[in-house]
């Protein structure tokens, strides 16, 4: 595996779509690879998000917190 296969990928948007004050969203494809999740935030990242959206880093986190709440 290439170490660039584990990167976040950015949802397809234009540069210019995005200012300073936002965050990039990513695909839930690229969450769900990334190593910035454990082995089990990336299952229950699988569970939680809906394919098609984009999610930001925090809102994928606060997605985890909330399934691991309703446990």
């Amino acid at each position: 595996m290439k170490p660039e296969d584990n990167a976040v990928e950015p949802a397809a948007a234009p540069v210019e779509a995005f200012t300073p004050d936002e965050e990039p969203t990513y695909a839930k494809h690229g969450l769900t690879s990334s190593d910035l999740f454990n082995r089990t935030e990336r299952d229950i990242l699988e569970i939680a998000l809906e394919d098609g959206k984009t999610y930001t880093v925090d809102q994928a986190k606060a997605e985890i917190k909330k399934f691991k709440e309703g446990m």
